[in-house]
């Protein structure tokens, strides 16, 4: 669900026109409502179900009044939904044709980009970046403790926040959807994961090691404290290791240090020239060996920006990709009807730009 993020215009209230609107503008500045209204890009009915959501269950029995706690609940589920919908508006698509589902990512892959973008570390990450924890009204007891520093603390503000925004959208999921998106951020995730899934690195080293030694890599996981992944690669035939450095994930952890070692077994044992990789294009790796031949030298990291098509076509589903590599003097623009599939498009053709420069003209 890539989408450019609609500009907030918040209508400016003339305290003096009448009581209502003086006494709602103060609810607001004294609040700091003005400012989490903008940052989500949703403005309230109810005001005093967003106050709600910044108030601790400590707060409330000292002052009176409601805490957040069901706001949570509620904000957990719909968050959940929320997401779901915000990946397959991302990764899948519905073929109009054939009325088929289809998506090029399978269950394993949604489970783990789920799990990145609603696992507390990263609500709490959210929270920060948003910088709502200052408005949380704690309890004195609370407020010793220095609690709204506590992970736990932001990820329950963040699903109460969207708890909040369900009920007063009237669970309303486009809405729900578009401030989960604004507050999560999520297309970097989505979009760190899909490259992890082109950089076919752990399959190649594997190969190599299989063809060098009969054996396979041994892969050594470790956590530390802060829950970040590190992996130790231990490659059969090489007496030195490969480290990953701290990663959000097992998946990427195992890539980075794939990375490292593949890179380490082209510069030192293979003999590859940028004619190997052209020989035959293959079309589902066209990224992958675009990047490779960007890794060994021969040409400098492709670039590339994908947008909506829909300003260039009357098709709202198709996505365009530009791909541009500098030092080639080489620019395409390739449609497609999901972004991995619009990606390919301009990787091959980029590939077939090489072969004509670098094979045919020779």
């Amino acid at each position: 669900m890539e989408k450019k993020k609609k500009t907030f215009s918040r209508r400016k209230v003339n305290v003096n026109s009448n009581n209502e609107n003086k006494k709602n503008y103060k609810y607001k500045e004294e609040n700091n409502l003005f400012n989490v209204e903008k940052m989500i890009n949703y403005r309230f009915k109810n005001l005093v179900l967003l106050d709600q959501a910044f108030t601790r269950k400590t707060y409330a029995v000292e002052n009176g009044g409601e805490d957040n706690e069901v706001l949570e609940f509620i904000g957990d589920k719909s968050l959940d939904l929320a997401v779901i919908r915000i990946m397959l508006n991302h990764f899948a698509s519905n073929k109009i044709k054939d009325l088929y589902f289809h998506s090029e990512l399978n269950e394993g892959d949604y489970t783990e980009i789920k799990r990145m973008l609603v696992e507390k570390k990263n609500l709490a990450r959210c929270i920060d970046n948003l910088g709502f924890s200052k408005y949380l009204k704690v309890g004195k007891g609370d407020n010793k403790l220095n609690i709204t520093n506590d992970i736990s603390v932001k990820e329950d503000l963040f699903e109460a926040i969207v708890g909040a925004v369900t009920i007063d959208s009237n669970y309303d999921m486009d809405v729900i959807s578009d401030v989960v998106f604004n507050m999560l951020d999520p297309i970097r995730l989505m979009e760190n994961y899909t490259r992890l899934g082109d950089d076919n690195y752990i399959s190649k080293v594997q190969e190599w090691s299989q063809k060098k030694s009969g054996k396979i890599p041994e892969y050594i996981v470790k956590k530390d404290k802060d829950e970040e992944f590190i992996i130790t690669l231990v490659v059969p035939g090489i007496k030195k290791t490969f480290k990953s450095k701290k990663c959000h994930s097992i998946k990427e952890a195992k890539i980075d240090a794939s990375t490292v070692a593949y890179n380490y077994i082209n510069s030192n044992n293979l003999e590859n020239n940028i004619n190997s990789y052209l020989k035959v294009i293959d079309y589902d790796r066209s990224v992958n060996i675009l990047q490779e031949i960007a890794h060994k030298g021969y040409i400098s990291m492709p670039e590339y920006k994908i947008e909506s098509a829909s300003k260039y076509s009357s098709n709202k589903t198709s996505w365009i990709c530009k791909c541009i590599v500098k030092s080639e003097n080489i620019k395409v623009e390739k449609l497609g009807s999901t972004k991995i599939e619009a990606r390919k498009n301009a990787a091959e053709e980029v590939l077939m730009h090489l072969k004509k420069k670098y094979m045919e003209e020779r």
